[in-house]
Formats: structure tokens, sequence, C-alpha cells
């Protein structure tokens, strides 16, 4: 099955905008604390895994969400949809494995680096960390 190319602009423009936040000299240290924590538990993988899985979700079932909020719903196409859906459905679990790669891929964009993945008891791992040191501000005064 061919490879999805799933649109992360979204995701990618919330980090790039909480980057810009955390390098604006004018933010306080405590505020710049916080974005870290965002911008780390973002770049987490299992979040990015999470945000793939949902991913590869809504764009089967899209269409039968947007039908069924329509004012003229009939049955017998409704039905016809489900048996889409679930045939979808056990596609994309057959191939599930597009999930962690395309995740994982995103991490090791992020990070810049590769990203190792290993099996583990739990399941799959992403094992990156970020080559750039992120300085933490230091709190001065009284």
């Amino acid at each position: 099955m061919a490879r999805s190319t799933p649109n992360w602009t979204a995701f990618t423009e919330v980090i790039t905008t909480l980057n810009a936040i955390n390098d604006n000299e004018e933010i306080h240290a405590t505020v710049k604390i916080r974005v870290i924590g965002y911008i780390e538990g973002l770049l987490n993988f299992e979040t990015v895994l999470t945000a793939q899985v949902y991913l590869q979700i809504f764009s089967c079932s899209m269409l039968l969400s947007k039908y069924l909020q329509t004012e003229q719903i009939d049955l017998l196409t409704v039905h016809g949809m489900l048996g889409q859906l679930v045939d979808s459905m056990q596609k994309k679990r057959d191939d599930f494995q597009v999930c962690p790669d395309s995740a994982a891929e995103f991490v090791q964009r992020a990070y810049g680096q590769p990203a190792r993945l290993s099996k583990t008891d739990v399941g799959l791992v992403v094992e990156a960390s970020s080559n750039k040191t992120t300085e933490t501000p230091q709190m001065y005064g009284g």
C-alpha cells in the first residue's frame, strides 16, 4: 500500500510559534520554561503517533461524518458508506506500520537527527534527543 503523506502543517505551525515565543528575549523566563515543556510534550513520539493514528481514522470517516450532518439522509446510502468505512479501516489496520513510520519520520525531522525505532514489550518507541541545547533562563531578583 502506498505510504500516506499526512498534512502536518498545523502541527508544524504550532511548534514554530512556540519556538518563536521561546526565542523572544522580551518573554518572561517562566513563560519560556512552560513553552519548552509544551514543545517537548508535542514532539514526544507517543504524542506524534497518536496524532498520526487520529489523522488516519479521520481521513477514513470524514465523508460519512459530513454526510450524516446533511438534512437529506438516505439510510441505504449510509449503510453503503459504513461498509466502505469498515473496509477502509481494515486496510489501515493491515498497513498500520505507516503510522509509526510517519511519526518517527516527523520526530526525526523535528529533532534533525535519525530516529531509532526499537520494539519493546510496550510497543514502538523512539529514542530521539534534541541536538540543540536549550538554555534554562536564569531567575533573578527577589
